[in-house]
């Protein structure tokens, strides 16, 4: 991938080889250590080439950058990504994180076809053990989603990446309350957050990492969905639509698009896509044990607590 935009040819003591990706706030450069090893530099570039952050929202973005630098600093798991090191160059923070050789599963399904269900369910208990270790250290990704797992060449191990939006009450909580993360895959009480959170969760740090991991769970179940069949599970031709579904309707059951699939994924995305966040697994532990026993061991519903839903 070229640009005619001049990049850094280093950042620190890492030389970029390639350009491998670039989003709206930041891109991803191939690079080589000075020990030969191929790393991934993340780095928060200013507006050109394609980067959108103007020099009015740099100092916020820088912030929040360096918080994602402390949480992904913390954690320690082969289905995670792993902090290598991270500094300045100039005045450009950037974070280097272990070289995967892979594609996002988006890419892969995609552009190729759906899994099979034994495939997409092994993925998904190696994605809950590698997401238990995030919410252990009482962090929420916010973000779980098909262009956020990568799956490492040749067998397919995840990788979760980019903790951008991640929040850990041991560092600042500022975006708390954004709509934050990707409309398709978003959980009904981030949508409406006055309709399907109850009264005074927001302001209590512990029910708040309560309601943002619950929303990494729903991720999860976006995840085996789309792993199956290549959809999103509450279709929409706008955002409105999109996130009229989330709110009001029940996924689109997997076996209107593969008729050939069991009952089964169908009854623990049921599970897992509960509107009230309380009534889904309450760790991604307890997710994947749903996977591994196929959905036999679902728990009858807890009493509801207030008269949302």
């Amino acid at each position: 991938m070229t640009s005619k935009f001049e990049y850094p040819k280093s950042f620190g003591r890492y030389k970029v080889l390639d350009l491998v990706a670039r989003g709206g706030l930041a891109a991803i450069f191939k690079c080589e250590a000075p020990d030969g090893d191929l790393v991934a530099v993340k780095a928060l570039l200013k507006e050109g080439g394609g980067i959108n952050v103007t020099e009015s929202q740099y100092p916020m973005l820088t912030t929040r950058f360096q918080r994602e630098i402390q949480i992904t600093g913390q954690l320690d798991h082969r289905a995670v990504v792993r902090l290598i090191d991270s500094g300045y160059e100039g005045d450009i923070p950037y974070m280097v994180i272990n070289y995967v050789v892979g594609e996002r599963l988006f890419e892969r399904i995609y552009e190729g076809a759906p899994m099979e269900v034994e495939e997409a369910r092994t993925l998904m208990i190696k994605v809950c053990d590698g997401l238990q270790m995030v919410h252990f250290k009482n962090i929420a990704h916010r973000d779980v989603q098909p262009k956020n797992l990568l799956l490492v060449i040749p067998d397919d191990d995840p990788v979760l990446i980019d903790f951008g939006l991640a929040l850990t009450p041991h560092l600042s909580m500022e975006g708390k309350t954004e709509r934050a993360g990707t409309v398709s895959y978003m959980p009904p009480e981030i949508v409406d957050r006055e309709r399907f959170i109850p009264p005074g969760v927001m302001g209590n740090i512990n029910r708040e990492m309560e309601l943002f991991r619950s929303a990494d769970i729903w991720g999860i179940g976006c995840l085996f969905y789309f792993s199956l069949s290549g959809k999103r599970p509450f279709p929409g031709d706008t955002e409105e639509e999109v996130f009229k579904a989330i709110t009001d309707s029940p996924h689109v059951p997997l076996s209107d698009i593969v008729p050939s699939i069991p009952e089964w994924p169908d009854k623990v995305l049921d599970y897992i896509f509960q509107k009230d966040y309380r009534q889904r697994p309450s760790t991604p532990l307890l997710t994947g044990t749903q996977f591994e026993d196929r959905g036999t061991t679902i728990p009858q519903p807890k009493k509801k607590l207030f008269g949302l839903f």
